[in-house]
């Protein structure tokens, strides 16, 4: 596990670096290389977790283990990683999409390659689970490849879904609500699909588009469409292929692009362009994938990339904080990260295509 230094201090993210601290109020991280054996394995700590009892649960997938727990204790801070999500049943194939409930404190999750829903709670412990099912252009129905996940305030779950024209609406225990499909105007085109999902602070459901088509749309809670925006483009101020998007809470909307100019923009809610950063391009705070993105309660942005396999911080401004995670398969390392989700100003969840389970990351 790495974090790679900013402010005029960077360090390649392929190596350990000696000393290196994210810090600034909020989520703080001080990390030292493993050479210099601070890391603590703590397996008493992960054993407990693995032999706690399970909680009552949607389905059988309760018994899904901790897998190990890592923790620096440094100066600043007690930081601990935890790997979940690798039990016998249900095990995570191919996760994407992930979201933590603010309502429950639950976090949801996208079991793309096993067509399924999960549901931890913020120790890592499984509280359950359900199959999605997409409906198809022929109207009928087919295990789905969920993607991006979002809850609104009343608990339910919303899913876009690789396989699925409209966005599902579940109750709690994965029943089928209603579908809701994107809006089409003058500017979206016919049969747009939907993808990444945000709530904002008043319970407007945020949609972007899939594709190329360059376009947020938003739905009343009750899922009246309220209207959309975007132009498609690679400049700045314009989106395209669009792969995450997040409320901040400043009420603007940080949205992440796989192939803009700028992989991280900013727009206020009416979508007036505010600011862009992080070039596709080689060095600290630029991207080659970003795949998912969050806000903290305290305006950190953080945004995983697939391909250079870490997740990478910055303030709202757009000034770069620094990074997470190398390559690899121990705690505190990714392989192709997928999405990211923050809850308060202290917890980190980041799920893992390739790796096929997610990692909890707190400071204490």
């Amino acid at each position: 596990m790495s974090i790679v230094e900013v402010n005029g201090r960077s360090t390649d993210h392929q190596t350990q670096p000696a000393s290196t601290e994210i810090g600034g109020g909020g989520m703080e991280v001080a990390l030292v290389g493993l050479v210099t054996g601070t890391i603590l394995v703590l397996a008493a700590v992960a054993a407990a977790l693995i032999c706690l009892s399970p909680v009552p649960a949607r389905s059988a997938s309760n018994d899904v283990p901790v897998q190990s727990q890592t923790t620096t204790t440094t100066a600043a801070a007690e930081i601990s990683w935890l790997v979940c999500g690798t039990g016998q049943n249900n095990p995570l194939v191919a996760p994407r999409g992930v979201t933590v409930s603010e309502r429950t404190g639950e976090i949801v999750l996208a079991n793309t390659g096993s067509h399924r829903i999960e549901i931890y709670d913020l120790q890592g412990r499984p509280r359950g689970g359900y199959p999605h099912q997409a409906l198809r252009a022929d109207g009928s129905m087919a295990e789905g490849e969920p993607h991006w996940v979002a809850v609104d305030a009343s608990g339910r779950t919303l899913v876009s879904d690789n396989l699925d024209a409209s966005v599902d609406v579940l109750d709690v225990q994965g029943h089928s609500l209603k579908r809701f499909k994107l809006q089409e105007d003058a500017n979206s085109p016919s049969g747009s699909s939907p993808g990444a999902l945000a709530l904002l602070a008043d319970s407007v459901i945020v949609v972007a588009s899939r594709g190329n088509a360059g376009r947020i749309h938003f739905f009343s809670p009750d899922f009246v469409a309220l209207g959309s925006w975007g132009d498609s483009g690679l400049a700045p101020g314009q989106l395209s292929q669009i792969t995450g998007i997040a409320a901040a809470p400043t009420g603007e909307l940080v949205v992440i692009c796989a192939n803009t100019e700028l992989a991280i923009q900013i727009f206020a809610r009416d979508g007036k362009f505010v600011r862009g950063f992080g070039k596709h391009d080689l060095g600290p705070g630029t991207f080659s994938f970003p795949s998912g993105v969050a806000v903290s309660a305290d305006g950190r942005i953080y945004v995983s990339d697939e391909i250079r396999q870490l997740v990478q911080a910055f303030e709202m401004s757009g000034n770069y904080i620094g990074s997470l995670g190398t390559p690899g398969t121990r705690p505190g390392e990714f392989r192709y990260p997928s999405a990211v989700a923050t809850y308060g100003k202290n917890t980190l969840v980041v799920t893992e295509r390739v790796g096929s389970r997610f990692q909890l990351y707190a400071t204490k």
